[in-house]
C-alpha cells in the first residue's frame, strides 16, 4: 500500500504520485496562535485536513487560538503542520505548539469541535 499525492493544476487532478511506506497512524494536538479569524481558519482547517485524509477536530476557546486533534499519516501531519503555519492568506500565525504527539487508532473524518 501507498500514499496518493494529487497535485492540482487549475483545481484539477493533473497526477498522483505513489509513495510505498508503512502505514503508521499518529495523533498530534497543536496550539496555533496569532492574528485570524477564527470562524474562517477552523474552516480553512477542516477543508486542507479532509483532502489530505486526516482525522481529527478543531476548536477555537477564543479568538486568535485554535487547537487542533489530527490523526493520520507522519508525513501528511507535517505537511498539515507546514499549511497551518502559513494559514489562509488573512492569517497572521505568530506560533504553533505541538502538545502530544502518540501513535493511536484512527477516527474517521474532520470536524469543527462542539
Amino acid at each position: 500500500m501507498g500514499i496518493a499525492f494529487p497535485f492540482r493544476i487549475s483545481g484539477k487532478v493533473a497526477a498522483r504520485f505513489s509513495l510505498n511506506a508503512v502505514q503508521v497512524a499518529v495523533t498530534r494536538s497543536l496550539m496555533v496562535r496569532g492574528e485570524f479569524s477564527a470562524t474562517q481558519f477552523c474552516d480553512w482547517i477542516v477543508h486542507r485536513a479532509n483532502v489530505l485524509s486526516l482525522s481529527g477536530c478543531v476548536s477555537s476557546p477564543c479568538e486568535g487560538l485554535l487547537e487542533i486533534r489530527m490523526t493520520g499519516n507522519p508525513v501528511l501531519l507535517e505537511a498539515m503542520e507546514t499549511a497551518c503555519s502559513l494559514g489562509p492568506l488573512d492569517a497572521q500565525v505568530e506560533s504553533i505548539e505541538v502538545l502530544k504527539h502518540e501513535v493511536v487508532d484512527t477516527e474517521q473524518g474532520f470536524y469543527q469541535c462542539s
